[in-house]
């Protein structure tokens, strides 16, 4: 990965991690998916948590493992306005991450850089922030989970599998969740 892309990728991580940090839940939280897809969100990418009560209520209503991190269920909860997402929007981040992100996203549409790269670079986002420690004061799970999210398209295995480290990754399988 070229050096721009590799620093791109850390400040993300860090800004999202500033963000969630400084985000005032309301309660305990279970998964948060930085959402992107080639049509509704870019990057920086919309974050979206999921709070553990509302989990709760989707697996009571499903008898699932499916639903402990499907943010496509959170989201069209809220679109039917049954519940509301805490959401960490677009506009994070220092002006020049928000501009070097920007960049990014003109050279996508102009044919100039793979559309993959928004992908290429959230994905090892979320890893990152799902190795690295938290800050303690972030109201979260003990299975707590950061993905990269496709909106339009892939699958939560696949989310999950590029955006879990490995060892992580086979817990999650050993104990049935994916």
């Amino acid at each position: 990965m070229p050096a721009d892309l590799e620093r791109l990728e850390r400040d993300l991580a860090e800004a999202i991690r500033v963000e969630l940090t400084a985000h005032p839940f309301d309660e305990e939280i279970c998964a948060a998916a930085l959402a992107y897809s080639d049509f509704q969100y870019g990057l920086p990418p919309a974050v979206f948590a999921c709070p553990t009560s509302l989990r709760a209520g989707l697996l009571e209503q499903r008898d699932s493992p499916w639903f402990l991190w499907q943010a496509a269920e959170w989201m069209s909860l809220a679109r039917r306005r049954e519940v509301t997402l805490p959401e960490i929007g677009h506009e994070y981040g220092h002006p020049e991450l928000r501009a070097r992100c920007a960049a990014l996203e003109h050279e996508i549409e102009e044919g100039e850089t793979d559309p993959l790269a928004q992908s290429a670079i959230l994905r090892p986002v979320a890893r990152r922030l799902n190795t690295e420690p938290l800050p303690p004061r972030l109201p979260r799970s003990k299975d707590f989970v950061i993905y990269a999210w496709e909106v339009t398209g892939g699958t939560l295995e696949e989310d999950l599998a590029w955006s879990l480290p490995p060892e992580r990754l086979e817990l999650f399988m050993s104990r049935g969740w994916l």
